[in-house]
């Protein structure tokens, strides 16, 4: 069990290494910029992190646990906030390229093969959030499927795909207000 009371040093090191992650990339940030950027020694980093992947696998429960913890506040609104309002308000919180999903999104693509343990903290996240989704929707609607719950999921995903783009392209209204469309059109039709 990683134990995430971390202060001091340890807690710098964390969040220098997540800005740096989030801005180069889990492979092109190595140990020595995380520590130069860090202002601390070489051996001060291995104090607190056994290795790189470690270090990566606690920044991103860090992300994971910010998420879920924001997450769960959102759903605890029941009486304020209808579904929709729910699912924008999730999505939004997805995607923003300051949000704790950003680094959480680059592990998918950089880190399955580099460092396994940590990328398990990825694939458990989109696990969980994609059955609080389904629990969520099914709350609100008699029929829902598992792939409505995966495809706000993939949505997600697209609009952060768009935002890192080079070319920046901000479309997350229309991706957001294409999901529900598509999700409560077919309930309709149904």
């Amino acid at each position: 069990m990683l134990d995430l009371k971390v202060g001091g040093k340890a807690r710098k090191l964390l969040e220098n290494s997540s800005l740096l992650f989030g801005e180069h990339g889990f492979t092109n940030v190595g140990v020595d910029t995380i520590v130069r950027e860090s202002k601390i020694a070489k051996m001060t980093l291995y104090q607190y992190f056994e290795s790189k992947e470690k270090l990566v696998e606690i920044c991103l429960v860090v992300h994971k646990n910010q998420l879920v913890e924001k997450i769960e506040f959102i759903l605890e609104q029941v009486g304020n906030l209808s579904l929709i309002d729910k699912l924008k308000k999730i999505f939004y919180l997805h995607v923003d390229i300051k949000s704790s999903y950003r680094l959480i999104f680059k592990a998918i693509v950089e880190i399955k093969l580099a460092y396994p343990i940590a990328y398990e903290v990825v694939r458990k996240y989109r696990t969980w959030f994609v059955n609080t989704i389904y629990q969520l929707m099914s709350t609100y609607k008699k029929a829902v499927t598992y792939q409505e719950a995966h495809m706000f999921l993939f949505v997600i995903d697209g609009a952060m795909t768009q935002l890192l783009s080079p070319n920046h392209i901000d479309d997350r209204e229309s991706l957001f207000d294409y999901y529900l469309l598509t999700v409560f059109a077919s309930r309709n039709k149904d």
